[in-house]
């Protein structure tokens, strides 16, 4: 049974400080999420006030989430290889100036020749910055971390940490983490020609690399606001998610392989010195296993679609319905004031589109596909 997902949008509002007007203060918007990783994680995304900056702090980055239960890979008859971690370079183009100053890694077998690597950009026009061989290593089996000269890191491209050996056939050299695969960004491989998924090579193997990076930025400080993560599953509460404000506006909330949601909700608070704002609207992600969108607040169907495709309400009378292609390119747009809409599709080719819903109650956003 095909399952699919749909997302409703609201936008997000942000109080301020004890004893001033919220008026006083522009919210964040754009509430939204990336959901290419669906249903292993949730990247939600969102757009901060007017004026805000991000808090320059040094980090961790990785896929692993830092743990490791003895989980290799290896067994091909020299083949040299290399296995990455890839970060967007979302993650650095807000500052100004990034470093890289450490790595963390594993190493499991040792006959085999590791030497570690970072590039950045794409797989068709890289930029080499480290190529580091690991000689008569003393630790197998545990995390190591490299110490770094500090590496000044391009913070328009994507950044690859890479294991490279010289060959897969002594044991499992290539060490994976225990965190469900990021497909596409913790589970790269390359063992010629070109750079490929671990889920795309074996499905069962769903691990990411045992690898990381630590970010360092000039002038560590904190600047206010930051942000609390809230996500209730199903009918079960509102929890906070993050373990400490934070800093940035991208969270990759990771869900695990035995959570099996129907639903998903978010909302996002802003946090200043003082104070915590009130809860912004909410981001709903529904996971459907029927040939139908439906919730509390409107059913679209058939979907996937041909033809013809209904829209009713239950908010109220819609007043627009507008349809976009993944470009963001509005393809029609209609006013209307009825409970129950019916669009002409068979125009259209055979893709994803993102279908706006306005009514009294607010704007909703839900995923489209069309089958022609």
């Amino acid at each position: 049974m095909s399952r699919y997902i749909f997302v409703t949008l609201f936008s997000i509002f942000c109080l301020c400080l004890k004893g001033q007007d919220s008026r006083d203060y522009t919210p964040p918007g754009n509430l939204r999420h990336n959901s290419q990783h669906l249903p292993s994680q949730v990247d939600i995304l969102w757009t901060p006030p007017p004026g805000w900056s991000p808090s320059p702090v040094d980090k961790w980055i990785d896929w692993d989430l830092g743990l490791w239960d003895g989980n290799s890979l290896g067994s091909c008859m020299d083949c040299p290889a290399e296995a990455g971690s890839k970060w967007d370079a979302a993650i650095i183009s807000m500052y100004d100036t990034v470093y890289l100053t450490k790595i963390r890694y594993i190493l499991t077998e040792p006959t085999i020749h590791y030497a570690l690597k970072v590039y950045q950009g794409t797989p068709d026009s890289f930029d080499t910055l480290l190529v580091y061989p690991l000689e008569d290593s003393n630790y197998y089996n545990l995390f190591d971390t490299l110490n770094l000269q500090p590496v000044l890191l391009n913070t328009t491209k994507d950044l690859w940490l890479v294991y490279w050996v010289n060959s897969l056939a002594s044991g499992y050299p290539l060490p994976l983490g225990v965190n469900p695969a990021m497909v596409g960004y913790g589970n790269l491989l390359n063992v010629g020609p070109g750079w490929d998924t671990l889920t795309s090579i074996n499905p069962d193997i769903d691990l990411n690399w045992s690898i990381g990076g630590f970010l360092e930025t000039p002038n560590d400080t904190i600047k206010y606001p930051l942000f609390n993560i809230y996500r209730a599953i199903d009918n079960e509460p509102y929890e906070m998610i993050n373990q400490a404000p934070y800093l940035d506006t991208i969270f990759y909330d990771y869900l695990g392989r035995d959570l099996d949601p129907s639903h998903l909700y978010y909302y996002i608070t802003c946090v200043y010195e003082d104070g915590e704002s009130e809860p912004s609207d909410t981001l709903h992600i529904s996971f459907v296993s029927t040939n139908e969108i439906k919730t509390k607040f409107f059913k679209i169907y058939p979907n996937p679609a041909t033809e013809k495709v209904t829209i009713e309400s239950s908010q109220g009378k819609i007043q627009s319905v507008s349809l976009m292609n993944l470009n963001g390119e509005v393809l029609f747009e209609e006013s209307l004031n009825k409970e129950n809409v019916e669009l002409d599709v068979s125009g259209l080719s055979r893709s994803l589109y993102l279908v706006k819903i306005i009514t009294s109650s607010g704007v909703f956003t839900s995923r489209l596909i069309i089958q022609n």
